[in-house]
């Protein structure tokens, strides 16, 4: 006698017949087969409701999941974006700088300015324009003043400091995904936080224990910049100014940056060339804006960086990008020029 056929335990066989068994009846009485179920429909695009993002061109369904054709200022569907944040996050689609930068500016972009000015957010005002040409000194000033006050949004420091750091759009200070020190050229990668690696803080060009306390002077980003935290504790409430000393034998100098006296015996700090021209323009934003008065020897010093040191495109970007972020322009950016009529700032 054969073994009985051993099956798994809970093994029911009858299920199985009865599926043979309605098959069966199924095409004896000429039933339709049953047909799969339809395939759920695609989700929408979610790049299209994404917060804070320019929707105003429509999607070219032609253009590969992958490209920015027609999604300037939106994320492409393979997950790829499109906008002017992109190079900062390092998710930029591969053509956004022929396709969204380099078509808008009409020219190709370089790495220290790719994806920092925003497609929409209108072009600069011409550098060579002078809106005040038959003013000078403090009728000048006056009018500087008012430019530099239109529109600004006094922002808290914290928020200040997390657009610098790229904590919140826009994102002011981070360049292909790197922060730099402008004392030193010191470079970390944004961590999330106000004090990047515990290696980089916030100086204040214009010291706070020389007015810069208080909304909206100490949270006001024209005059704000990311520096190695040794460095701007060298700087301290120090005035900018040129040392006598070279590298060496200054009390301390990093980076092109120096840290001692210069030839009336007063101690100075002198920034690198590279950010000279920034800082002094920073300056001279501050005292137009906030109407406070900049020491003669330290004017002198800041007049001449601010001609060795031309406005930069970086800088007149970093300029749109504070506008963006808390209302007003630097004028001094803006028109550079307007610095050789005002005698006594």
């Amino acid at each position: 006698m054969p073994d009985p056929e051993v099956k798994p335990l809970g093994h029911d066989p009858r299920p199985r017949w009865r599926a043979a068994s309605v098959l069966l009846v199924a095409l004896l009485w000429g039933c339709p087969e049953p047909q799969p179920p339809p395939a759920p429909e695609a989700p929408a695009d979610a790049s299209t409701a994404a917060p804070g993002l320019s929707d105003a061109r429509p999607d070219d369904s032609s253009a590969a999941p992958s490209s920015c054709l027609g999604r300037c200022g939106r994320r492409a569907p393979a997950g790829c974006w499109c906008d002017q944040r992109c190079s900062s996050f390092r998710n930029c689609c591969a053509d956004y700088h022929a396709v969204c930068v380099a078509a808008d500016a009409g020219t190709n972009p370089t790495p220290d300015d790719a994806g920092a000015l925003p497609n929409d957010a209108g072009a600069p005002p011409d550098a060579g324009s002078d809106p005040w040409p038959s003013l000078s000194d403090e009728a000048l000033l006056d009018a500087l003043h008012a430019a530099a006050k239109r529109g600004h949004q006094g922002l808290s420091y914290d928020a200040a400091r997390d657009h610098l750091f790229g904590n919140r759009r826009p994102s002011i200070d981070v360049h292909d995904g790197q922060i730099e020190c402008i004392y030193t050229g010191l470079t970390v990668a944004p961590d999330g936080s106000r004090q990047p690696h515990r290696r980089i803080n916030t100086e204040h060009s214009w010291p706070k224990s020389d007015g810069a306390k208080g909304r909206p002077r100490e949270s006001d980003m024209h005059h704000l910049f990311p520096t190695e935290i040794q460095a701007n504790s060298r700087r301290g409430s120090h005035p900018y100014g040129e040392t006598v000393c070279e590298a060496a034998g200054c009390p301390w100098a990093q980076g092109g940056s120096e840290f001692g006296r210069d030839s009336s015996g007063r101690v100075v700090f002198e920034v690198r060339p590279r950010y000279r021209g920034d800082v002094a323009r920073a300056h001279f934003y501050f005292a137009a804006r906030y109407r406070k008065p900049i020491p003669d020897a330290e004017e002198r010093v800041l007049r001449a960086w601010h001609e060795q040191d031309p406005v930069s495109e970086r800088e007149r970007r970093r300029n749109t990008l504070i506008e963006e972020a808390q209302g007003n322009r630097n004028p001094f950016v803006d028109h550079p020029g307007v610095i050789d009529r005002i005698s006594d700032f």
